[in-house]
């Protein structure tokens, strides 16, 4: 939110670096959810949409549906970036349609 995104990709990278040390799948996760968000506040959509992909995949390895619906809004926000309309529709749907935790 500060848009000091170079600070926030670097803490971000770092955090992904510490969590395969520990091993810890479920904040990985959540780290790549988090770098789709800072490029796609970049306006760098290829890279936000290849993070969105890893976080997803990651989401369903880890039985994260808080992260699988963060990632379907993602891929709904980008999308609609990319004026790809039907997407972006379809993508909010599946987020709605996640059952509860």
């Amino acid at each position: 939110n500060l848009k000091n995104y170079p600070g926030a990709i670097a803490y971000a990278k770092r955090s992904l670096a510490l969590n395969r040390i520990a091993k810890d799948d479920i904040s990985t996760a959540v780290i790549y959810g988090r770098l789709s968000d800072i490029y796609n506040r970049k306006k760098e959509y290829p890279k936000a949409l290849a993070y969105c992909d890893t976080a997803y995949q990651m989401s369903i390895i880890t039985h994260n549906n808080r992260l699988r619906a963060n990632s379907y809004v993602e891929y709904a926000l980008i999308y609609s970036q990319l004026h790809n309309f039907d997407k972006a529709i379809d993508n909010a749907k599946k987020a709605l349609n996640l059952p509860p935790e």
